[in-house]
């Protein structure tokens, strides 16, 4: 056996870059034209590929059995099971809005019973697979050859309805997640119609026809406020709530929110009673397609409900992540952005029917041109071919005749004699003209944006269901009174006041009491005053729903939501001894400057502060380090500049574009600065004028407009006061 040698590093390198590639582009993300994942587009495209089945009602059935079988063999060298499961959500009504397989048999179902095994069950094509596979047969998509090469495979299917916004997809690579929603099949296909109407729509004209996800086990949207984002960015969360009555001291659950099941509910709720976690609850009945729990004649329902909502399933976030494959490509799109794209896939496939179409048409005008011709000399042609020793022979003699095509040569030596008839000739002249004028009409057509944008139209238009919306929106916070107070959501404690617009106090309005710990005290707004604020209390909040952002002393970031219900435990998760810096809801800014008391400066985008409610880890400190110093700029202009100036008078000015900025991957690098001296650092303007304060209470200035910003690895400070002797600098 020979041993070769290799570079470890650039080894694992390129195997990782290939396996990365490899999950993004063939397994995990669909494709933004047809909404799929490359094993289901190998479901869809074997089951298409059937003889004698179809989406028709009294079309025959096949073995689930066989159709893995097919797929595995021809297309997807996987595991049976992982097919198996991919091809039960295609036909699941409690996964997809649009199924685009029609089962038989036990697929599962929503309380979380299993399928039968493929050897039981049977599929067939449902209506959803025929507007998956509009116009296919005209050869309108690329087709690439499969893992061995005996058969060609499709890059996409032709999807005349928007797949990937219907049916949603979710799917996770190597460094990169993909999260579509599913929405309502008539408001898709409205919003379509919009941006198709009008190109130049904006998002909230899209929103008044597309109101948001719609799940096919319904539920409740309850923060539905964020949507907009949501849908402006591509990115963020969405959290849904499922459906459930409140009747004296029952809390009965109808249905889960999506992706989860009863069965999961009831073992979470048997592991929860069985450790003594649900207080209030007295008894859980078991079975039935509902839930129905009795609560403790002295328990408030609604407050065991918000435990529920917290410790199980019956609430649920679902990310966002509009990533998707665009002509083999990842990429990060938005609602607009994703509609339109469908839409210029849909012309592209108008165009290419078109294309098929006008090809075979000139193919049938030139047979019909040879049968005239034939007609015309029948004479001469049927002298050629008495002639002939063969066939090869009289295609030649045929070509030196007349300036024929070798299809239409063809063509004529192997026509019947009955063509010659004059009613046959009659009939050809007329079907010439016919021809004609189909090919003008298709060239017009290919031209033509209206025709093209109203056969789209007319086709999304006949793929509506008419099925109702089934999920609800209600947003987390609804303020029923207004309180005033500062300027500031954030309020010092000096500043607490509560004054209600002479309405009465609302149940639902919660003052809110962050603590250093990261810990928060609700309390009813008629019911506050000053005593009940702890000493160790961080800020106070009168607003509701409002989402700040927390950074810790130890560099960590999370998001915090003011407001909610009575009992609701509202906690930043911290760490180890950790304690909250700084805290803030303002938007306006777009990074986070962090200052060290050892002078070490990170410059944080704002994006990475809106990751989710889990605390994110934004820096690496070293030993006994600690961040002493928070500032939020919008830098979209350079406006901003770092200064640091040390006890002895050196000075350092540089720009915060200069200090990228890597997640807790190593200590943040020092400015220029012996550390045997103190460093005080500030964000100021790019052109103010400092003035330190200095030991012996002389004046100087520092005219920032006056210097160069220097580069982040700058050796040694290059700026220097010149100050007398034994003088030091106080403070900034």
């Amino acid at each position: 056996m020979q041993v070769r040698k290799a570079n470890l590093r650039n080894h694992i390198r390129q195997s990782w870059v290939g396996y990365a590639r490899y999950t993004i582009e063939d397994r995990a993300l669909p494709d933004i034209r047809d909404g799929l994942k490359p094993v289901h587009r190998r479901i869809l495209y074997i089951l298409n590929r059937f003889p004698n089945i179809s989406s028709d009602q009294k079309s025959k059935f096949i073995k689930s059995a066989k159709a893995v079988g097919e797929v595995m063999g021809n297309l997807h060298p996987h595991g049976d099971s992982s097919i198996y499961n991919a091809m039960l959500g295609l036909g699941q009504s409690f996964t997809m809005n649009y199924p685009l397989l029609t089962p038989k048999g036990n697929w599962g179902d929503v309380l979380g019973n299993p399928a039968a095994a493929m050897r039981y069950t049977e599929v067939k094509p449902a209506t959803g697979l025929d507007y998956m596979m509009t116009g296919f047969n005209k050869n309108i998509v690329p087709m690439v050859p499969n893992f061995d090469g005996s058969m060609d495979e499709p890059v996409f299917l032709p999807s005349m309805l928007p797949n990937l916004l219907i049916n949603g997809s979710m799917g996770i690579a190597t460094g990169i997640n993909s999260i579509f929603l599913p929405h309502n099949v008539d408001e898709a296909i409205n919003a379509c119609i919009t941006l198709l109407d009008n190109p130049n729509a904006t998002l909230d004209d899209v929103m008044t026809v597309l109101s948001g996800p719609d799940f096919p086990t319904g539920g409740t949207i309850i923060n539905a406020n964020e949507l907009r984002q949501i849908y402006e960015t591509g990115r963020g969360a969405v959290t849904i709530c499922g459906d459930y009555v409140i009747e004296k001291n029952k809390i009965t659950i109808n249905n889960l929110p999506y992706k989860t099941t009863m069965a999961t509910l009831k073992r979470t709720l048997g592991d929860l009673a069985q450790k003594k976690q649900l207080p209030g609850v007295r008894s859980i009945p078991v079975g039935g397609r509902s839930l129905t729990i009795v609560c403790e004649s002295d328990a408030d329902p609604e407050e065991v409900l918000t435990m529920l909502r917290k410790r199980t399933g019956l609430e649920t976030t679902f990310t966002v992540s509009m990533k998707a494959l665009d002509n083999g490509s990842a990429i990060e799109t938005n609602l607009v952005g994703l509609i339109n794209r469908f839409l210029e896939h849909r012309r592209e496939m108008i165009v290419a029917e078109l294309r098929y179409d006008l090809a075979k048409t000139n193919k049938t005008l030139s047979e019909l041109e040879a049968i005239k011709f034939l007609a015309e000399h029948r004479e001469e042609v049927l002298a050629i071919i008495d002639q002939s020793d063969d066939k090869n022979d009289a295609a030649i003699r045929l070509a030196e005749l007349a300036p024929l095509t070798g299809d239409q040569i063809q063509y004529i030596l192997g026509l019947s004699l009955h063509r010659l008839l004059k009613s046959e000739v009659n009939k050809t002249i007329l079907d010439i003209e016919k021809t004609n004028k189909k090919i003008a009409e298709l060239t017009s057509q290919m031209q033509s944006a209206d025709y093209i944008n109203n056969t789209i139209r007319a086709q999304l238009i006949a793929g509506k269901n008419g099925v109702e919306r089934k999920t609800m929106f209600k947003d987390r916070v609804t303020p029923v009174r207004k309180i005033k107070q500062q300027d500031d959501a954030l309020v010092s404690l000096e500043e607490q006041s509560v004054i209600v617009d002479g309405e009465e106090t609302s149940s639902n309005s919660v003052v809110t009491i962050l603590l250093e710990d990261g810990t928060a005290q609700l309390i009813r707004a008629g019911k506050f005053s000053e005593k009940d604020v702890p000493e160790n209390a961080k800020a106070v909040y009168y607003d509701q729903g409002e989402c700040h952002f927390a950074i810790t002393n130890h560099g960590v970031a999370g998001t915090f939501v003011t407001g909610g219900t009575l009992k609701e435990e509202v906690k930043i998760p911290l760490s180890g001894e950790a304690t909250i810096l700084d805290i803030t809801n303002k938007t306006d800014f777009t990074h986070a400057v962090l200052i060290t008391n050892l002078g070490n400066v990170a410059c944080i985008p704002k994006e990475e502060l809106e990751n989710g409610i889990s605390p994110i880890p934004v820096l690496a400190l070293q030993q006994k380090e600690f961040v002493q110093n928070v500032c939020y700029v919008d830098n979209t202009d350079n406006k901003y500049a770092i200064f640091a100036i040390n006890e002895i008078g050196e000075y350092f000015k540089t720009d915060i574009v200069n200090w990228p900025w890597i997640r807790h991957t190593s200590p943040l690098e020092a400015l220029p600065f012996s550390k045997s001296n103190k460093i005080m650092v500030q964000i100021l303007g790019a052109n103010d004028i400092v003035e330190p304060t200095l030991s012996n209470d002389t004046k100087v200035t520092i005219d920032l407009s006056r210097f160069v910003s220097l580069s982040r690895d700058t050796a040694a400070c290059k700026y220097k006061l010149k100050l007398a002797s034994k003088t030091k600098v106080l403070e900034v």
